[in-house]
Protein backbone atom coordinates (compact mmCIF):
# COMPACT_ATOMS: atom_id res chain seq x y z
CA UNK A 1 0.00 0.00 0.00
CA UNK A 2 1.80 3.17 -1.21
CA UNK A 3 2.61 5.67 1.53
CA UNK A 4 1.74 3.31 4.37
CA UNK A 5 4.37 2.98 7.05
CA UNK A 6 4.90 1.16 10.30
CA UNK A 7 7.68 1.83 12.76
CA UNK A 8 8.73 0.16 16.00
CA UNK A 9 11.49 1.44 18.25
CA UNK A 10 12.75 -0.67 21.16
CA UNK A 11 14.39 1.23 24.02
CA UNK A 12 16.28 -1.31 26.09
CA UNK A 13 17.83 -0.76 29.49
CA UNK A 14 19.07 -3.16 32.13
CA UNK A 15 15.92 -2.89 34.25
CA UNK A 16 13.19 -2.02 31.74
CA UNK A 17 12.16 -2.21 28.11
CA UNK A 18 9.95 0.24 26.30
CA UNK A 19 8.41 -0.22 22.87
CA UNK A 20 7.32 2.78 20.86
CA UNK A 21 5.46 2.28 17.63
CA UNK A 22 3.48 4.03 14.99
CA UNK A 23 1.21 2.42 12.43
CA UNK A 24 -0.05 4.69 9.67
CA UNK A 25 -3.82 5.26 9.37
CA UNK A 26 -3.73 3.54 5.96
CA UNK A 27 -2.60 0.28 7.57
CA UNK A 28 -5.11 0.59 10.43
CA UNK A 29 -7.95 1.12 7.92
CA UNK A 30 -6.79 -1.82 5.78
CA UNK A 31 -7.05 -4.15 8.78
CA UNK A 32 -10.85 -3.86 8.57
CA UNK A 33 -10.64 -5.76 5.28
CA UNK A 34 -8.18 -8.48 6.34
CA UNK A 35 -9.54 -11.94 5.69
CA UNK A 36 -9.38 -14.64 8.33
CA UNK A 37 -7.83 -17.43 6.24
CA UNK A 38 -4.74 -17.21 8.47
CA UNK A 39 -6.80 -19.20 11.00
CA UNK A 40 -7.04 -22.21 8.67
CA UNK A 41 -5.30 -25.10 10.40
CA UNK A 42 -4.37 -23.02 13.46
CA UNK A 43 -4.42 -24.47 16.96
CA UNK A 44 -4.08 -21.18 18.87
CA UNK A 45 -4.82 -17.53 18.14
CA UNK A 46 -2.81 -15.01 20.19
CA UNK A 47 -4.22 -11.47 20.32
CA UNK A 48 -3.98 -8.23 22.25
CA UNK A 49 -6.07 -5.07 22.20
CA UNK A 50 -3.93 -3.15 19.71
CA UNK A 51 -6.26 -3.75 16.75
CA UNK A 52 -9.53 -4.55 18.55
CA UNK A 53 -11.74 -4.79 15.45
CA UNK A 54 -9.57 -7.40 13.74
CA UNK A 55 -8.83 -9.16 17.04
CA UNK A 56 -12.55 -9.48 17.80
CA UNK A 57 -13.41 -10.82 14.34
CA UNK A 58 -10.53 -13.29 14.51
CA UNK A 59 -11.42 -14.42 18.05
CA UNK A 60 -15.07 -14.97 17.11
CA UNK A 61 -14.03 -17.04 14.09
CA UNK A 62 -11.48 -18.94 16.16
CA UNK A 63 -14.24 -19.84 18.63
CA UNK A 64 -16.37 -21.16 15.77
CA UNK A 65 -13.44 -23.30 14.60
CA UNK A 66 -12.60 -24.59 18.08
CA UNK A 67 -9.28 -22.74 18.15
CA UNK A 68 -7.86 -21.75 21.54
CA UNK A 69 -7.78 -17.97 22.03
CA UNK A 70 -4.93 -16.42 24.02
CA UNK A 71 -5.16 -12.75 25.09
CA UNK A 72 -2.22 -10.66 26.30
CA UNK A 73 -3.19 -7.44 28.07
CA UNK A 74 -0.41 -5.01 28.77
CA UNK A 75 0.16 -1.33 29.01
CA UNK A 76 -0.71 1.43 26.60
CA UNK A 77 -2.68 1.01 23.42
CA UNK A 78 -2.27 -2.78 23.36
CA UNK A 79 -4.88 -2.74 26.12
CA UNK A 80 -7.31 -0.34 24.42
CA UNK A 81 -9.80 -2.98 23.31
CA UNK A 82 -8.82 -5.76 25.70
CA UNK A 83 -11.81 -5.56 28.05
CA UNK A 84 -14.16 -6.30 25.14
CA UNK A 85 -12.00 -9.25 24.10
CA UNK A 86 -11.97 -10.90 27.55
CA UNK A 87 -15.18 -12.93 27.04
CA UNK A 88 -13.63 -14.48 23.92
CA UNK A 89 -10.36 -15.56 25.54
CA UNK A 90 -9.51 -19.00 26.91
CA UNK A 91 -6.08 -17.95 28.20
CA UNK A 92 -5.39 -14.47 29.61
CA UNK A 93 -2.08 -12.93 30.63
CA UNK A 94 -2.41 -9.41 32.07
CA UNK A 95 -0.17 -6.95 33.84
CA UNK A 96 -1.07 -6.28 37.46
CA UNK A 97 -1.70 -2.58 36.87
CA UNK A 98 -4.22 -3.29 34.08
CA UNK A 99 -5.90 -6.22 35.84
CA UNK A 100 -6.39 -4.42 39.17
CA UNK A 101 -7.66 -1.27 37.45
CA UNK A 102 -10.07 -3.26 35.25
CA UNK A 103 -11.37 -5.45 38.06
CA UNK A 104 -11.26 -2.92 40.90
CA UNK A 105 -9.30 -5.49 42.90
CA UNK A 106 -6.82 -4.43 45.55
CA UNK A 107 -4.30 -7.18 44.79
CA UNK A 108 -3.20 -9.34 41.87
CA UNK A 109 -4.72 -12.52 43.34
CA UNK A 110 -8.19 -10.95 43.34
CA UNK A 111 -7.64 -9.59 39.84
CA UNK A 112 -6.67 -13.05 38.62
CA UNK A 113 -9.87 -14.51 40.06
CA UNK A 114 -11.85 -11.75 38.31
CA UNK A 115 -10.27 -12.69 34.97
CA UNK A 116 -11.33 -16.29 35.54
CA UNK A 117 -14.84 -15.13 36.45
CA UNK A 118 -14.92 -13.17 33.18
CA UNK A 119 -14.58 -16.45 31.29
CA UNK A 120 -10.90 -17.33 30.98
CA UNK A 121 -10.07 -20.99 31.54
CA UNK A 122 -6.55 -20.04 32.64
CA UNK A 123 -5.36 -16.59 33.76
CA UNK A 124 -2.06 -15.11 34.85
CA UNK A 125 -1.34 -11.69 36.30
CA UNK A 126 2.25 -10.56 36.01
CA UNK A 127 3.65 -8.46 38.86
CA UNK A 128 7.10 -7.42 37.58
CA UNK A 129 9.77 -8.15 40.19
CA UNK A 130 7.12 -9.58 42.52
CA UNK A 131 6.60 -12.54 40.16
CA UNK A 132 3.13 -13.55 39.03
CA UNK A 133 -0.07 -15.24 40.13
CA UNK A 134 -1.88 -17.74 37.93
CA UNK A 135 -4.89 -19.97 38.19
CA UNK A 136 -7.52 -21.94 36.35
CA UNK A 137 -11.28 -22.26 36.60
CA UNK A 138 -10.87 -25.83 37.84
CA UNK A 139 -8.07 -25.19 40.34
CA UNK A 140 -6.72 -22.68 42.79
CA UNK A 141 -4.26 -19.87 42.40
CA UNK A 142 -0.50 -20.29 42.43
CA UNK A 143 1.95 -17.49 43.18
CA UNK A 144 5.30 -17.75 41.41
CA UNK A 145 8.23 -15.57 42.46
CA UNK A 146 10.21 -13.68 39.86
CA UNK A 147 13.32 -15.44 38.63
CA UNK A 148 16.44 -14.03 40.21
CA UNK A 149 18.72 -13.63 37.23
CA UNK A 150 21.03 -11.00 35.90
CA UNK A 151 19.11 -9.29 33.11
CA UNK A 152 21.18 -8.84 30.00
CA UNK A 153 18.30 -7.82 27.70
CA UNK A 154 14.52 -7.80 28.02
CA UNK A 155 13.95 -8.06 24.26
CA UNK A 156 11.71 -11.05 23.65
CA UNK A 157 11.02 -11.50 27.37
Amino acid sequence: MPGATALCLVLDAVTARTLLWHVSPEIEKALDDVGLSFLDGAAVLHINGRFPGLARRAALRARELGILVSLNIGRGDVADGAAELLPLADLVVATDDWATRWSGAAIADEACRALLDAGAQVASVTCADAGSVAGSRTGGLVRVPAAERKVVSTVGA
